[in-house]
């Protein structure tokens, strides 16, 4: 049942044109095939029943609401009628000649193209043809001859399987960025409401403190320090919520790009308390898998990038890690390491680890290791995050033993934050106003990127 809803549904869109061009294009080519062309064999009051069969269709917006339920199951019925049973039938009728082929070969393009699922499709064209070539077969005087023909069988073979698979992957990978906006989508609406909670008891707040329009001292209250203080504490809640709001919405979108992470909001952080408020801000199943995770970062270092990136990357990987944990024993630990070009973290877990083979795509979007839920876009997104960071990312894992994942960061004074910041400035606008040959307006001028400036006296 599902199977034909779906079917029914990808074709809709195209049922208007089928009742237009089946109602009309039967009766017409009758014409056509009987007068204008004259073949072997023709039959009107099959045309008709098929422009009947067809036309029913149009008036399926008007129908009761017990028969809509009931149009996706006649919808295949009548494709399978109109379609492979017509024209193979009229080919075998006339004989196999050369107009019924090539009819019968654009009737397959149709079939393909009305007929969204592989299977029905190839089971409803088979049980067609056969029931057409039974009854050719006693309708014709020394019935159907397979014999001399059976070198078309091949080439309508070819057509049928190799045509639908192509379309069907075409179908596929259209649903399957059709999902995965409609889940990104899903996952902007979530994460927006922790901000927008947030907003709200804050304005709940201030509502509470600031008397109402009908109050009668509503023109002679103040504020005292107190009041004051809790409101200035408010409104910079309030910004850094709208602030993160704004940077969730970008991180996601993030995901789906294929080229760049905004850099926009990119400032010096400290990492040691970011990887920790991710740990412990992460959405475990239950406490006991809190328990699994040991943060082993003694060192801080110094980075230059996003908070809230770095913490979705974080996400990302627990989330990753607790997907292949197995049956045995398992936890992940967080550590961190220094060197002279920077500084890493380290995850590693004792999950079922992951192939040789497929560590080299798992960076790769859309690409998934077959786990129901996910869209492989989780790893390629760290990847992205970590190179905006200037840094990278490595995987490496034992099969059923372990799995090792180390964001590297340059340091903070290398020439790859400069880069970054350099990138970043010229992206930005400065109005100077001053001495257009002061050492200031000098400095800003060799910056390559300053886009717009203005001097004045």
């Amino acid at each position: 049942m599902n199977r034909i809803q779906k079917i029914y549904s990808y074709a809709e869109p195209n049922t208007t044109l089928v009742v237009v061009m089946g109602g009309l294009g039967y009766p017409v080519y009758f014409w056509v095939w009987d007068t204008l062309y004259p073949q072997p064999y023709e039959n009107l009051w099959l045309r008709l029943l098929c422009s009947l069969l067809v036309f029913v269709l149009a008036f399926r917006g008007v129908m009761t609401n017990r028969l809509k339920k009931l149009v996706p199951y006649y919808y295949l019925v009548s494709i399978g009628f109109c379609l492979p049973f017509f024209f193979s039938f009229m080919m075998f009728m006339n004989g196999w000649n050369d107009v019924w082929i090539l009819s019968f070969m654009s009737s397959i393009f149709l079939h393909i193209l009305l007929v969204y699922d592989t299977r029905v499709m190839l089971l409803q064209a088979l049980i067609c043809v056969m029931c057409a070539a039974i009854i050719a077969h006693f309708n014709l005087p020394d019935g159907v001859n397979f014999s001399e023909h059976m070198v078309y069988l091949p080439i309508f073979a070819f057509t049928y399987l190799f045509g639908n698979l192509f379309y069907f992957r075409n179908q596929t990978e259209h649903e399957a960025k059709f999902t995965v906006a409609r889940s990104f989508g899903a996952g902007i609406a979530h994460e927006m409401r922790n901000p927008l909670s947030a907003l709200l008891s804050s304005f709940e707040v201030i509502k509470s403190i600031i008397p109402s329009g009908n109050s009668s001292y509503r023109n002679t209250y103040q504020l005292n320090a107190q009041e004051i203080q809790i409101l200035n504490d408010i409104i910079d809640d309030s910004m850094k919520a709208i602030w993160t709001g704004n940077e969730t919405i970008d991180l996601l979108l993030t995901s789906i790009d294929q080229n760049r992470v905004s850099t926009s909001t990119f400032c010096k952080l400290n990492a040691k308390s970011i990887v920790d408020n991710a740990v412990d801000s992460f959405s475990y199943k239950n406490a006991a898998d809190k328990r699994l995770v040991f943060f082993d970062i003694k060192e801080d270092f110094s980075y230059f990038g996003s908070d809230t990136l770095l913490k979705y990357v974080v996400y990302n990987l627990l989330k990753n890690s607790f997907r292949h944990r197995g049956a045995g024993k398992f936890n992940i630990v967080i550590s961190s390491k220094s060197t002279e070009n920077g500084n890493s973290i380290l995850f590693r877990d004792t999950g079922i680890g992951i192939e040789p083979e497929l560590i080299k795509n798992i960076f790769d979007d859309f690409y998934t290791t077959g786990k129901n839920g996910t869209f492989g876009l989780g790893l390629s997104f760290c990847k992205k995050v970590m190179r905006s960071f200037g840094g990278s990312i490595v995987c490496r894992s034992s099969v059923g033993e372990w799995t090792e994942f180390e964001l590297y960061f340059p340091n903070y004074s290398s020439s790859a934050v400069k880069a970054i910041k350099t990138e970043l400035i010229k992206a930005k606008s400065v109005l100077f106003i001053g001495d257009d040959k002061s050492d200031v307006a000098t400095e800003l001028v060799k910056l390559q990127g300053i886009t717009q400036m203005k001097s004045s006296l």
